[in-house]
């Protein structure tokens, strides 16, 4: 049953929207009570505003508790015995279907005295908050050790109170990730929905130039925009020497930098050094009403994130404002441009990166006028499709609901086996195809596949990164999850390889996979001794060849062999693609006839049924002359 009662605790107030953490909880109590749902919310109260309850939308109340800010330990102490009063009013005597924490420490006193209140209990993660303080706070701010024990209780609290709940939220793979990693939560209480922004606010103008007399903007210039909190991880040092380099190249360029925080200073002072004054402007704070506005009037938005981005809401709300978006390759942005055009990724987090980028993007909208308008609606068509309030509401309802049906003990059975396939790299090559195609083929009544693989070498004949790209975006319109370890390389590197060694191990115990199939070699070698570590049942290996001659020299070859006959013997089964491949295995002593399985490798033949009927296997089809041979 879906549940009717959900109560949200968070150390952020709804009715004052600021930022992103504001923007989340009160979209999901709004979202939440159009679905029916009876809503509370426990926040902690805003530093200068003493209401203890407040009206968000009809029949739906925030109840704040003060907190005590002298020093840390009364700061903690005071948010203990102020969110389990703020948790009880919200329940108003009832016993929620959920509650569902936004951040730790609101979460902490209610989950440790009042577990049995609500029927399940869910963390949303939107970041690590340990992660969030270091980005946020400058260690000579504070005595070192204080530093230190702040950054250590925010790890111990979030972790305290993730393990405690029935079920984890995260917004992206990258958090998904990050939370595994950080807190070592299995995978099957992780559950991803993407945020979400509110499509009737975030949307196209139709008259640009009139969003930009609005705004006191002028007409003729190449406008670009960004809204950050000023801190370091942001990127925003970087962006404004970029900015620096490509002014000559882009005449007329103008860029808005919106937000306030400690970096302000360094960054005016640094636009004076750099000569920007014509070029950069700081707006300081961006009322929320005037937020869609700035989005609109730009030509570009750019989201120059040094670390640490947990969702990329900035990206979002742009791209539903119909404007692209330039951002680095940093935490959850990959995601969402990838789906957009991967042409819209910077190389890395560098300025001279950033310049780079900014002068393709730009050049390309300026040699062809119709690029910017096919990205722009590209962009709203996927925020729509994947990113709005009514869909991540229903899913967090879905998941409130297994976690509460958990909890009464229906989820009884063990449930479909976990198999991870591991692989160097997943590019067009044919052991990679094979290992999509059977990942993608799983039986998911019996099966959840999750899929690792490595960074393909930037001579990679096989269509390298893109490739990487169109594979994995496969996985994920199927349901199949990934993941790329980038030390994970063919090249043999005894450092990497022993990190990975361990990324791998530690991976495994996480997920306690039933089946472990490796592909490759270097895959097979550093999988199957991770899986031996790991203690995973039942470990596959299909070599796709092999390296016993024609590699390497006769004492590599030789070394090679010794350790392909060594984890034989802890492999259940090898599969061979063809008799003379597994032949040839078996005559050099590497496994074991009785536990040597042929299976072909396949094809995808309806692509090339519907290729030939699309074409009428004519040379016309190929635009080749009828009489051609």
């Amino acid at each position: 049953m879906t549940p009717a009662h959900i109560v949200l605790l968070a150390e952020v107030s709804a009715s004052r929207v600021i930022g992103g953490a504001e923007r989340m909880l009160r979209g999901q109590a709004v979202g939440l009570r159009q679905l029916g749902c009876r809503v509370g919310l426990a926040v902690r109260a805003p530093q200068d505003d003493p209401i203890r309850q407040v009206g968000i939308a009809s029949d739906l109340t925030e109840h704040r508790y003060p907190v005590r800010r002298m020093s840390e330990p009364a700061y903690v102490f005071s948010s203990l015995r102020g969110s389990i009063e703020a948790f009880d009013r919200a329940c108003g005597g009832a016993r929620p279907d959920a509650a569902v924490i936004h951040q730790a420490i609101a979460g902490l006193g209610p989950i440790l005295r009042r577990r049995s209140s609500a029927s399940a209990w869910v963390y949303l993660c939107l970041s690590l908050a340990h992660e969030e303080f270091r980005s946020r706070t400058v260690p000579s701010s504070m005595p070192r050790l204080r530093y230190l024990a702040n950054e250590a209780v925010r790890r111990w609290c979030e972790r305290v109170v993730m393990r405690r709940c029935d079920r984890v939220v995260v917004l992206s793979e990258f958090m998904r990730q990050r939370v595994q990693d950080v807190h070592g939560i299995a995978a099957d209480l992780i559950h991803l929905i993407p945020g979400a922004v509110d499509v009737t606010r975030f949307a196209p103008s139709g008259d640009q130039a009139g969003v930009r007399r609005h705004l006191g903007l002028p007409a003729d210039r190449t406008v670009l925009v960004t809204v950050r909190n000023l801190v370091p991880r942001m990127g925003l040092e970087a962006f404004v020497r970029a900015v620096a380099m490509v002014r000559a190249d882009v005449p007329g360029i103008l860029v808005l930098i919106g937000g306030e925080g400690p970096l302000r200073a360094e960054l005016e002072r640094l636009i004076q050094e750099q000569h920007l004054k014509d070029h950069v402007r700081m707006l300081g704070y961006v009322p929320e009403d005037e937020l869609p506005k700035y989005y609109q009037a730009a030509d570009l938005v750019v989201l120059p994130t040094a670390e640490l981005e947990g969702f990329g809401l900035v990206t979002v709300e742009a791209l539903a404002c119909g404007t692209p978006v330039v951002g680095t390759p940093v935490g959850a942005t990959p995601e969402i441009l990838n789906g957009i055009d991967p042409f819209l990724l910077t190389r890395d987090t560098s300025a001279g990166a950033l310049a780079d980028a900014l002068r393709a993007v730009i050049g390309r909208f300026r040699a062809k006028p119709g690029e910017r308008a096919a990205l722009a609606a590209k962009g709203v068509e996927v925020v729509r499709a994947r990113y709005t309030w009514d869909r991540h509401c229903a899913r967090l309802l879905e998941v409130c609901a297994g976690a509460a049906a958990g909890r009464r003990g229906v989820m009884t059975t063990s449930g479909p086996h976990r198999v991870i396939h591991v692989i160097t790299r997943l590019d067009r090559g044919g052991s990679a195809q094979n290992t999509l195609l059977t990942a993608l083929g799983h039986d998911r009544s019996r099966f959840l596949p999750l899929v690792i693989a490595g960074l393909p070498e930037p001579d990679d004949a096989q269509g390298g990164s893109a490739a990487m790209t169109a594979n994995t975006a496969r996985l994920e319109q199927a349901g199949v999850r990934w993941r790329i370890l980038p030390l994970l390389r063919r090249p043999i590197n005894p450092v990497k390889d022993l990190i990975v060694l361990g990324q791998l191990a530690a991976l495994f115990r996480r997920e306690r996979p039933a089946i472990v199939h490796t592909h490759t070699s270097k895959a097979g070698l550093l999988g199957r001794l991770a899986a031996w570590f790991a203690g995973v049942p039942i470990v596959v290996h299909t070599p796709h060849g092999h390296v016993f001659y024609g590699h390497f020299g006769r004492l590599a070859s030789w070394w090679f062999l010794q350790l392909e006959r060594l984890l034989a013997r802890r492999t259940t089964w090898m599969i061979a693609l063809t008799e003379a491949e597994r032949d040839e295995h078996l005559m050099r002593g590497v496994g074991r006839a009785d536990r040597f399985a042929v299976v072909p490798s396949g094809i995808e033949l309806a692509r090339f049924r519907e290729a030939g009927e699309r074409c009428g296997r004519r040379p016309e089809g190929f635009d080749c002359p009828s009489d051609a041979i």
